[in-house]
């Protein structure tokens, strides 16, 4: 429920840090075929994400909305398939918190 609002308030954007920055930094797509370029990219996302004080709600508006490509809260498309799989299994009894 935090991430569909985290989804649906968005006014946690007006204090990002990347707000103004060029999206080609966040966007790298396609996502199946990475190269060093794109993942010199990613890394240099994650250097912004991780001194923004928004980067929680950042990352969940990412796993609620799921855009392939992009750079959310400091973790990739990837990443965050593998946090919500967590959560999917936490859910269904299936992974210990």
């Amino acid at each position: 429920m935090a991430q569909l609002e985290a989804g649906l308030d968005q006014r946690w954007r007006q204090k990002a840090l990347c707000r103004g920055m060029s999206v080609d930094l966040f966007v790298i797509k396609p996502p199946r075929s990475l190269k060093p370029e794109h993942l010199e990219r990613i890394k240099k996302a994650k250097a912004v994400c991780e001194a923004c004080e928004v980067k929680r709600e950042c990352l969940c508006f990412g796993v609620a909305f799921d855009e392939a490509g992009c750079v959310y809260g400091g973790v990739y498309l990837s990443e965050r398939q593998i946090i919500k799989e967590r959560r999917r299994m936490r859910r269904e009894g299936g992974l210990a918190a």
